[in-house]
């Protein structure tokens, strides 16, 4: 299992990958700065991207920058207090430099960010909880739900809301991918490689590609005047959706609905899963439930106001 880390360790790794980065480059090959030679630069720059990946990937975007601040500090004072004077200088040109160098670091973190944004929410939605677990507390949960889920559930959401957050995120990848693609020469680019060029300037496409179909779901959800709108009482469960979205919208009446299905999926390390649900009614019809990966519904809070109602939520056969 992957073990999460704390803001504070974040930090702290950041601090020593950059320490020992700086301290084991200059001693292997004997230069005043990582970034002397092409090998030292490689190893500098990328290394932290790895990990910024990889911190992005399995914790989140928030802890993979606080590591990379880490390592900017680190990169920056550690000469200042503890290097010879050629590398006392650093602190103040290499508070510039420093950054353009983590240049793939951030790029790394903002990658495995993508990454796991893709993967919770398309195929991993519902990550972190335990099968297992889920099927011995059904009934404990359905025994012990607290009196307000007997109220009213009501949830809206503007679908132009949501667009407007989705047109940030279309900027933030058209600005990466224009970075990329018309990726400069030193500072971003110290080590001369022609490979490593287009390399990148394919990414950088693939980012613009992301930032179009980003422009052009964000358009559609912001002309549409619709909602995600839902409603539980003791008789009805009302599932409206916007227009724009690839949802169903759906009504029934509570005596209608025979279960909830889960579906589980298991992560491949085994030590997570993902739950997919779906209404299914007595008359054989289902309907998909939180798939379109756009709204911010309370899925616990929804199945738990369904549940007080004497509606079970099953495994999928």
């Amino acid at each position: 299992m992957i073990k999460k880390i704390d803001n504070i360790a974040a930090i702290t790794t950041g601090l020593i990958v950059g320490v020992l980065t700086w301290v084991v480059i200059t001693r292997l090959f004997g230069v005043s700065e990582p970034y002397d030679t092409p090998a030292g630069g490689y190893i500098a720059m990328f290394l932290p991207a790895l990990l910024a990946f990889y911190i992005a990937l399995t914790n989140a975007l928030m802890k993979s920058l606080l590591f990379l601040l880490g390592v900017y500090l680190a990169t920056v004072f550690y000469p200042y207090f503890f290097g010879n004077e050629e590398q006392k200088v650093w602190v103040g040109l290499g508070a510039a430099l420093a950054f353009a160098y983590l240049f793939y670091a951030f790029a790394g973190a903002f990658m495995g960010w993508l990454v796991r944004v893709i993967y919770l929410k398309f195929f991993n939605k519902h990550a972190k909880r335990a099968a297992q677990k889920i099927m011995n507390k059904t009934i404990e949960l359905a025994e012990q739900i607290p009196q307000s889920a007997y109220e009213t559930y009501t949830y809206t959401q503007k679908a132009s809301r949501t667009g407007y957050i989705a047109l940030f995120a279309a900027l933030f990848f058209a600005a990466v991918g224009a970075v990329l693609y018309l990726y400069p020469t030193p500072p971003l680019n110290p080590i001369a490689s022609s490979l490593l060029q287009r390399a990148i300037g394919w990414l950088g496409i693939a980012f613009l590609l992301i930032a179009l179909y980003a422009f052009w779901c964000s358009f559609r959800l912001m002309r549409d005047n619709s909602a995600w709108h839902i409603l539980i009482d003791d008789k009805t469960l009302l599932y409206e959706t916007p227009k724009s979205t690839r949802e169903k919208s759906f009504s029934c009446s509570i005596d209608e609905i025979e279960r909830i299905e889960e579906n589980l999926i298991q992560s491949s390390d085994d030590a997570e899963v993902s739950a997919i649900y779906k209404v299914v009614l007595k008359n054989g019809q289902t309907y998909p439930l939180f798939s379109d990966g756009l709204n911010r519904i309370n899925e616990q809070r929804f199945l738990d106001a369904l549940r007080a109602r004497g509606v079970q939520v099953v495994e999928g056969l």
